[in-house]
């Protein structure tokens, strides 16, 4: 038997945890490199939620509970890629709101169909910002109930 000292083991465990996670975010396919979905994304404190995104004008995920990523697909355009467990776009009650805008007036919608900028996935969910006139880039916040 080989003894070792509880130091040891915790720093075994941490040393493979960590290898595992890292080996499970770079080995993502080629095909989601342009998603904004960090290895670290820290999570969005949402008991209420099935999942819930802050998320940054440039397609960036500030925080997440089971989303696992986001896609900036045009100006003013986003999917959001929704993890939850049985998530259907179609049947789901989603709801958006934007964030600090500095002073902009920005309308936002949430679409409650499949669309095809973001290739029909019934777990991913479309966002449109725009001024009065036109599409534009903000940050907003999504809940999924």
């Amino acid at each position: 038997m080989i003894a070792l000292k509880k130091s040891q083991v915790i720093a075994v465990t941490v040393v493979a945890v960590s290898a595992l996670t890292a080996g499970a975010v770079a080995a993502a396919p080629p095909d989601r490199a342009p998603d904004k979905a960090p290895a670290a994304v820290p999570v969005a404190v949402a008991p209420y939620a099935r999942a819930a995104a802050v998320v940054a004008a440039d397609g960036t995920l500030v925080r997440a509970k089971a989303v696992s990523s986001v896609k900036r697909v045009a100006l003013g355009e986003y999917c959001v890629k929704v993890s939850a467990s049985g998530f259907d776009v179609r049947t789901a009650v989603s709801e958006v709101s934007v964030n600090l805008s500095g002073g902009k007036r920005v309308f936002i919608e949430v679409a409650r169909s499949t669309q095809p900028l973001c290739g029909n996935n019934a777990t991913t969910v479309l966002v449109q910002t725009s001024s009065a006139t036109a599409r534009l880039n903000a940050a907003f916040t999504l809940a999924v109930l």
